[in-house]
């Protein structure tokens, strides 16, 4: 039995995010206030949730980051069990 590998794509989407807070110091709160999103909208797209686009564009606009930057995504192989 010859074990194959698959590939998997990870999310990681807060990431960036949880960064750009802390380089600002700010808490989930203020960054709430100042996106002008709910705690509930932001901690839904920390983690990995999905979420509106007008959601991420608000993040983007508080930010300066682009949407595509505030996700991080990476692909790993497993092994597949016949």
């Amino acid at each position: 039995m010859t074990k194959r590998k698959k590939k998997v794509l990870i999310r990681n989407q807060g990431k960036r995010l949880l960064e750009y807070m802390k380089e600002h110091n700010l808490t989930k709160k203020k960054f709430a206030e100042l996106s002008g999103l709910t705690i509930c909208k932001l901690n839904g797209f920390l983690n990995n949730k999905n979420v509106l686009v007008g959601t991420l564009l608000k993040l983007a606009r508080t930010t300066k980051i682009s949407i595509d930057e505030l996700f991080d995504y990476k692909i790993v192989e497993e092994n597949e069990n016949d």
